[in-house]
Parts: structure tokens; C-alpha cells; sequence
């Protein structure tokens, strides 16, 4: 079973992110139970949407791209589309960066 990245909606995780594993998404490159830290645990998806909103900010590039050695295992698909996918969360508008109603 794979899950999706609460950040950026990849669907490529292999933890439940919720469980704070320590797995980097290959796509946003949060890592779960160390970027999206907070002090209470309310305060996570003010702090998830923060993330995301960084990530629309600086392009929505693939980040494992970035690492020749993870770029092999987690290749960014042909028909990638980073919009369709955040989009796919409903909570950002990649358009605006507005918060979707």
C-alpha cells in the first residue's frame, strides 16, 4: 500500500506520514516527524500547509531529481503533473497559492 504525501498529494509514500517515520517524500522532500514537527499536535496542518505553500513558491521541482543516487529509485513519472497533484489535496490553489474553498 502506498500513501499520499499530505504535502504536495504524491502518491508514492511507503509509511503512513501520519506516523512520523522519518520517510522523505521523493517529490516535496518532507520529512515525516522532522519537517512537519510541531509542538502541538493541532498545529500540523497549519505547518503542513506552510510546507506546501514553500514548495508551490519555489517551482514544485521533484526532489529527488535533485540526488543522482534517489533520482534511480524514485523516478519522476513521464506525465508528472505537480498542479494536478497538489490540486488533488484541495487545499491550495497552485494558481494563487489561495487556500480553495
Amino acid at each position: 500500500m502506498k500513501y499520499q504525501c499530505p504535502v504536495c498529494g504524491w502518491d508514492g509514500l511507503d509509511d503512513n506520514p501520519d506516523h512520523h517515520t522519518f520517510e522523505i517524500c521523493a517529490c516535496c522532500g518532507c520529512e515525516f516527524g522532522y519537517s512537519d514537527a510541531t509542538l502541538y499536535p493541532q498545529d500540523r496542518p497549519a505547518r503542513l500547509e506552510l510546507l506546501r505553500k514553500d514548495w508551490i513558491e519555489y517551482g514544485m521541482k521533484f526532489w529527488a531529481d535533485q540526488f543522482s543516487d534517489l533520482a534511480k529509485y524514485n523516478k519522476k513519472p513521464d506525465n508528472w503533473n505537480p498542479k494536478e497533484q497538489v490540486n488533488s489535496l484541495k487545499k491550495t490553489d497552485v494558481n494563487t497559492g489561495d487556500n480553495a474553498a
